[in-house]
């Protein structure tokens, strides 16, 4: 009868709102990591950069430098293990950004041996990079930039500890967005610069403002730092206190370290990259 079929649609229609609720799905609310949680992700991270950095300098960051070479390009100040703090600083932004950068897949192709016949009917051979390997490298130089340029650092305060002549570490995580300061036993006026004159004096004026002249051996030193800086770092790294200059006596990094991170900042000594470094857990 017409009645019922009405009363039956008027049934289905009363329920309509309570399966249409049911199937409402809870919003993903993104819980915080742990601290182990945290630092296992970003050495996971760090991991996969490596195996893209391998151990050349990191092109693309030579514009950001100020001495007109890429990070880690020299055999001290500005090494290998240079390069191993802005990767591993890179990884411990967590930016989507750099998570994508670290899962693409590079190949190494072979160079190519070329002939060049001479007048004198000797020859020569000449090594040149195929186009394979030119057209990686291009990409991956691109890549870098485009982090830098999307300030993927932004957020992480860090110091450098004992950076040396050339801070090409910090120079590098500045244009990447890091609050980063600087600390060695001799003052910005030893900073050294592939031609002073082009660079934007604002610039030199913030690294200068940024950087602390203090012998790590002061037994004041970590007062002295926290005044400075305010501490709360997120990041404290050094890759130049064992590998020459004034501070080659100084072993005791972590001791200057942890105080100044915040909970949940991580010390991390570039010349034990392949090591886990160490997370504050808490106060």
């Amino acid at each position: 009868m017409p009645g019922e079929k009405s009363n039956q649609e008027s049934s289905k229609n009363e329920e309509q709102p309570e399966q249409a609720a049911s199937e409402i799905k809870e919003p993903q609310v993104e819980t915080e990591l742990s601290p182990k949680e945290k630092l296992k992700k970003v050495w996971e991270l760090a991991r996969h950069l490596r195996q893209i950095f391998s151990i050349s300098p990191i092109y693309g960051t030579e514009d950001y430098t100020l001495i007109g070479a890429p990070v880690g390009s020299a055999i001290t100040l500005n090494s290998f293990h240079t390069a191993r703090q802005f990767e591993f600083a890179l990884a411990l932004s967590l930016n989507p950004l750099v998570e994508e950068f670290a899962q693409q897949n590079v190949k190494f192709f072979p160079e190519m041996k070329k002939r060049i016949d001479l007048p004198d009917g000797g020859y020569q051979i000449t090594i040149e990079s195929s186009p394979e390997s030119k057209k990686q490298f291009e990409k991956f130089e691109t890549g870098v930039k485009n982090l830098i340029e999307n300030q993927v650092m932004k957020g992480l305060k860090i110091l450098d500890l004992g950076c040396g002549s050339k801070p090409t570490f910090a120079r590098a995580a500045r244009a990447a967005g890091a609050d980063v300061y600087t600390v060695d036993i001799f003052g910005a006026d030893g900073f050294e610069y592939d031609d002073r004159k082009e660079i934007d004096p604002e610039i030199i004026r913030y690294e200068i403002k940024k950087h602390i002249k203090l012998d790590l051996n002061d037994p004041n030193a970590v007062k002295i730092l926290q005044e400075r800086t305010g501490g709360n770092f997120d990041l404290v790294t050094e890759a130049n206190l064992h590998t020459g200059g004034a501070t080659a006596a100084f072993h005791e990094g972590k001791k200057i370290a942890w105080p100044l991170l915040k909970p949940g900042g991580i010390h991390f000594d570039a010349n034990k990259f392949d090591k886990t470094p160490d997370i504050k857990e808490r106060k």
